[in-house]
């Protein structure tokens, strides 16, 4: 038996516009601050451990916080939130995350700036997947592939403008700079969110009326299968890009770098706006399996010839143009299995890979102590190919146990 389309599950009120709303892509506003969050540290990691004393497997570990408390947080938060109008709950948690930013602004040393990280990734942990469950609502069912997509323009928007501005911030006015402004973008996305009046024209999308009824998505094997990839992609992806400062100092000046996370962030951009259409187009499975070929082809070409510019730059394009076109065919395939749970699903798939992340980042500061940095991209091309394992092993037990679900 084939999962059903997303958009199978029944509807309150029809989507008031033919494919979705336009105000849709306000929430990339925020989406954008969240993802610079995320990935800015990886461009001032160097300088951050350097400023507060410490080595850079403990700067590391900064990531991996936010991203343990996002994993952690996201689906127990999505349950508790789950009641509320979506609407209201994507502005509190941007307002939240503003805040949160602010005091990584002000933080005076390393455990107070390691504290505001954590409420830094619950805030990101309520704002992204209702961000993507209230885009999901304003979409018709055909085009919520590119619903998504129109969401995760943010995000992706974010490693070509915001990482790359971020560090550039951070290298000419210090790192406590990069997080004021990551704030005062945060800000900029409440205000606008506010004055954009939305309001989801389908509240019961994925209701529950229960905390437990809402976490039980986590109890069936398909869809704890259909997150591995998922999961393996979060380790793999930022095991490296946590690092990605010293693996490309290694040949590299500081100007250099930001142009390279510059060419980064053009491919996150391309492959933001593909994942919606080869979902919509090709489905999940064969795109998901393509993306992870491609990204393990890349990090070994990359591990043999990174001390070439043009070279790296290349790598550097095709990395986040695949794991960036996984996004959506990942999310559509998650709604696919459980519809009538898709706020609790997309926050439980966003929870896994930001628990990969923090898996990603603490072993490639393990790794990074015994090797040098450039031999992570080996480790990376190594955890691609494991993805590749694991969506097979999520479509053999989608055909398994499906028709028993």
């Amino acid at each position: 038996m084939t999962a059903p389309e997303i958009g199978s599950a029944p509807h309150s009120a029809a989507p008031p516009h033919r494919h979705f709303d336009p105000r849709v892509w306000l929430l990339a506003l925020g989406t954008f601050a969240v993802g610079t969050d995320n990935l800015v540290i990886a461009g001032i990691l160097p300088m951050l451990a350097h400023d507060l004393g410490v080595g850079l497997d403990a700067a590391g570990r900064l990531v991996s916080a936010y991203a343990l408390a996002y994993g952690l947080g996201s689906p127990i938060l999505a349950a508790v939130t789950g009641r509320w109008r979506r609407e209201r709950t994507v502005i509190w948690a941007i307002g939240g995350f503003a805040v949160a930013n602010l005091l990584c602004a002000v933080a005076p040393n390393y455990t107070i700036l390691f504290i505001s990280r954590i409420v830094a990734g619950l805030a990101a942990a309520v704002y992204s997947p209702g961000s993507y469950a209230l885009a999901i609502a304003l979409s018709s069912p055909k085009r919520r592939g590119r619903a998504l997509s129109a969401v995760m323009f943010g995000m992706s928007t974010s490693t070509v403008i915001g990482v790359p501005l971020g560090t550039v911030i951070g290298h000419q006015l210090g790192w406590h700079a990069t997080f004021l402004f990551i704030a005062a973008l945060s800000a900029v996305a409440m205000v606008a969110l506010l004055q954009a009046r939305i309001k989801s024209p389908d509240p019961s999308l994925g209701a529950a009326t229960s905390v437990a009824a809402r976490l039980a998505p986590l109890t069936r094997p398909v869809i704890l299968l259909a997150l591995l990839p998922n999961l393996i992609w979060g380790i793999g992806s930022m095991s490296v890009f946590t690092y990605i400062a010293p693996i490309l100092g290694t040949h590299f000046d500081r100007q250099t770098i930001v142009e390279l996370l510059l060419v980064s962030g053009l491919g996150g951009l391309v492959g933001g706006f593909a994942g919606g259409r080869l979902a919509d187009r090709f489905g999940s499975v064969r795109p998901l399996l393509v993306c992870f070929g491609i990204v393990a082809v890349n990090f070994t070409i990359w591990g043999f010839d990174n001390a070439s510019l043009v070279a790296s730059a290349i790598a550097m394009f095709i990395w986040p143009l695949g794991g960036w076109s996984m996004g959506a065919p990942q999310q559509s395939r998650i709604v696919r299995l459980d519809p009538g749970s898709a706020v609790v699903t997309l926050a439980i798939n966003n929870a896994t890979y930001y628990l990969g992340s923090s898996m990603g980042a603490a072993l490639g500061g393990l790794l990074i102590g015994i090797m040098a940095p450039v031999d992570l991209l080996f480790a990376g091309a190594g955890f691609a190919l494991a993805g590749i394992g694991a969506l097979g092993l999520s479509v053999w037990a989608v055909r398994r146990w499906r028709p028993a679900a």
